[in-house]
């Protein structure tokens, strides 16, 4: 069988999207480049408002791999769009999550033939511009390239005051607990990443392709978590589920993350007092800073899978806060492929572990099935 293969260069804002008419899209798996099947046709797409192929003015070329394993082309095409290619935010009618009025948004791209062919799943309350997980899929056979120097990207700015809300964090934070020296010790008092971050819920270092990795950089992909934890343990844990993708073997795993109730802080009366970042003193509670964050691995094919839990609270042993019941029994021991330093350590973020079937009967609407064995 003659393959053909389309030549995926060091990844940059400018590739394509490349999209088969019956795979959906595809990924560079061996080397940068795309083998695309025999008989098989797919879409080379630049989009963005009169975003073209450079070499054409077409906003899309369409090829089907011969018999002889070429893909026949337009001469003097280049495989780089001329603008940066734009993904997209698309709101779906599904509802979702544990809130009546949630509802489904999808990230990724509009295609010629295929729609909107979305990167991943988020489903978000955008009346309390609070999302309650979101869902996508790591390729485990995807191109782990290490030859590329990604370049972050700025949040894409949204149509809601997300931006303000971050910067304004301490000030938001004195006025819900009436005090500015209780604000200071939460937030900056027990270290340089003492700080609310905007915590992607699906991760960019999941995806090996710079328009893929931008794709995440939505605020709707992101909860309020403490950067500390971000960078912690949080971290290894990323790492640790990316590597699982890989070894021993390649596999596709599912991935859900979300958030878990409201951060609860006592206030200068020691009352506690439920924290959010926007419009918070005007009672309107917005933007929720999560008690918890969570993350679901589901290898779906094996039928096998694990939860983790991260208590998302801020570590001041001079201003203690006690540890909530925990949502399921702690199965970490029996988990042996996340490397941790610590994931007990109250400044890198304490993390514990559910088997699925014992984390999802906590979490409402969950659109997971039960009868995971766990992913030791």
């Amino acid at each position: 069988q003659n393959d053909c293969s389309i030549p995926y260069a060091q990844p940059n804002r400018y590739q394509p999207v490349i999209a088969s008419r019956t795979r959906g899209l595809l990924y560079p798996v061996n080397s940068w480049s795309i083998e695309v099947q025999k008989g098989e046709t797919v879409d080379i797409v630049c989009p963005g408002f009169n975003n073209v192929l450079n070499g054409t003015q077409l906003p899309y070329l369409s090829a089907t791999c011969q018999e002889d394993g070429t893909l026949p082309q337009p001469p003097g095409l280049s495989l780089n769009c001329k603008q940066s290619i734009r993904n997209i935010v698309s709101e779906t009618s599904k509802k979702c999550g544990s809130r009546g009025d949630s509802k489904v948004f999808q990230i990724g791209w509009s295609l010629p033939h295929q729609g909107i062919s979305s990167l991943m799943e988020v489903c978000v309350n955008v009346g309390s511009f609070s999302t309650e997980y979101s869902k996508h899929i790591l390729f485990g056979s995807m191109y782990n390239g290490t030859d590329v120097i990604w370049k972050r990207r700025h949040m894409f700015i949204p149509p809601f005051p997300y931006r303000k809300a971050y910067r304004e964090q301490n000030q938001t934070l004195a006025a819900l607990l009436g005090s500015t020296t209780l604000a200071n010790a939460y937030m900056y008092g027990w270290g340089r990443e003492s700080f609310l971050s905007k915590g992607h819920l699906c991760p960019s270092a999941d995806f090996n392709i710079q328009t893929w990795r931008d794709a995440t950089f939505h605020y709707i992909n992101a909860v309020p978590q403490w950067q500390a934890f971000n960078g912690g343990n949080w971290k290894d844990l990323e790492d640790s589920v990316k590597i699982k993708s890989r070894t021993p073997t390649p596999r596709d795993l599912v991935i859900y993350t979300g958030a878990h109730e409201v951060l609860k802080l006592p206030d200068v009366n020691k009352n506690p007092t439920r924290i959010f970042l926007l419009n918070a003193t005007q009672n309107s509670n917005s933007l929720a800073v999560p008690e918890k964050m969570w993350k679901i691995v589901l290898d779906e094919q094996k039928k096998e899978g694990v939860a983790f839990v991260l208590l998302n609270i801020p570590f001041n042993p001079k201003y203690p806060i006690p540890d909530p019941t925990p949502l399921c029994p702690d199965v970490c021991d029996e988990i042996t492929w996340v490397q941790w330093t610590d994931r007990k350590n109250g400044t890198k973020g304490k993390i514990y572990c559910c088997t699925v079937d014992s984390f999802v009967k906590n979490i409402p609407n969950l659109p997971i099935p039960g009868n995971f064995s766990l992913m030791k």
